[in-house]
């Protein structure tokens, strides 16, 4: 196994499989948001990745976990961005008032 599928497997263990609260905090400083909105496009980001040959296949086969993490996030933010999510929180909770 190199390099980049051994980090591939950890983040999809670590942040899509099961939210190991341990490594995120570990990372945290990494991260451009830190929400659990942003959590979710993060986990998506990288399960996509993880069920696309060729999305692996533009990846660097040496990427580290810190350079993949920087990748992920930035893919991530873009998604949390276009998501409207505080939109959708505002629409939500006019429901409740």
């Amino acid at each position: 196994m190199n390099e980049l599928n051994k980090n591939l497997s950890v983040l999809q263990e670590k942040i899509v499989d099961s939210l190991d609260f341990t490594f995120l905090s570990e990372i945290k400083n990494q991260l451009p948001c830190q929400n659990v909105y942003f959590l979710v496009c993060l986990a998506e980001t990288i399960h996509q990745t993880n069920n696309d040959i060729d999305l692996i296949a533009e990846l660097d086969q040496s990427s580290s976990l810190e350079s993949l993490i920087i990748i992920f996030s930035g893919k991530a933010k873009e998604m949390y961005l276009n998501t409207n999510i505080s939109e959708y929180l505002l629409s939500e909770t006019e429901i409740f008032v």
